[in-house]
């Protein structure tokens, strides 16, 4: 056996080393699987603090309804005719009817 020839083979960075190539091979799953983990972690908290989409309405319209611009809803104010007309669209979209000036 020529020890020379397997001396320069080390020294050779292009050389083929399996026992390097197994280790990288190993580090490379190992990191991926670690990846793999961190971001399936990530998905899994984002999906726990995600809003129901009816809580996120149901807070978009009490936001709305409470602005200053409302003018607190007052007999007689700007504010009150805004917050009505939001809530007569409202119950048009979910295609409620909406009968004014008629008692229930």
């Amino acid at each position: 056996m020529n020890h020379k020839h397997t001396h320069r083979d080390q020294d050779n960075p292009a050389a083929f080393h399996p026992q390097q190539a197994s280790s990288r091979v190993a580090l490379l799953l190992w990191m991926a699987v670690c990846l793999s983990c961190a971001i399936l972690a990530r998905a899994i908290a984002a999906e726990e603090k995600k809003v129901p989409e009816s809580q996120q309405r149901l807070s978009s319209t009490v936001e709305y309804l409470s602005a200053d611009e409302r003018e607190g809803r007052g007999v007689g104010t700007k504010g009150l005719d805004m917050a009505a007309d939001f809530i007569g669209k409202e119950f048009s979209r979910l295609g409620l009817k909406v009968r004014i000036g008629q008692a229930c």
